[in-house]
């Protein structure tokens, strides 16, 4: 639990930077991400957006 918690702070590090330096690059990492990631990519991408 606390390893997917830490997973998660980096996910959304890396959103950050991002979302605010290649957003192209980002979409592409996320369309391409693992299936069973997108659920949690999405909601992290949502925080990072409404945090912006």
């Amino acid at each position: 639990s606390h390893e997917r918690t830490y997973h998660a702070y980096i996910c959304l590090h890396f959103v950050c930077q991002t979302l605010k330096m290649q957003p192209l690059f980002f979409l592409i990492l996320f369309l391409f991400r693992d299936v069973s990631y997108q659920c949690q990519f999405i909601v992290i991408l949502i925080s990072a957006v409404s945090s912006l």
